[in-house]
């Protein structure tokens, strides 16, 4: 009796089909916010991306925007994006990325992206006559 449930154990170890690795699946993203996507300069806008693995191996998110602005933490899935000061004309346009990886050779990374209009303020004049108040933009 021994021998026979060593020899079955012996069998199903050696069997490719339980001894077979099983290929890595890649994280999925479940939730991808942005409080807003239009922005004054120097304003800022915060970003959430939160993803799973169904291998439980651990993520990593890596925040970019080309070098321009800033974020609170380039590292979190929670992040806060601070707009660049200065911008070329009346609005400009900046495209934020958050590359999500689980350090995987066999899978890719995902890559989320948000599109962020960044505005300059305009100026605004009041003038204050008696009871009538005009403003221009």
């Amino acid at each position: 009796m021994i021998r026979s449930l060593w020899l079955l154990a012996t069998l199903l170890a050696g069997c490719s089909l339980f001894n077979q690795e099983l290929p890595n699946v890649p994280p999925k993203v479940e939730v991808s916010t942005a409080d807003t996507l239009r922005v004054a300069r120097g304003g800022s806008v915060s970003f959430e991306v939160s993803a799973s693995d169904k291998d439980d191996d651990p993520l990593d998110y890596s925040w970019s925007a080309l070098g321009a602005g800033s974020f609170s933490d380039s590292v979190a899935n929670i992040t806060t994006w601070r707009a660049p000061d200065l911008i070329a004309s009346h609005s400009e346009f900046f495209l934020i990325t958050v590359t999500i990886t689980d350090h995987q050779p066999d899978t890719e990374d995902i890559l989320e992206t948000f599109l962020v209009e960044v505005v300059q303020q305009l100026p605004v004049l009041s003038v204050a006559s008696g009871d009538t108040v005009i403003s221009f933009r």
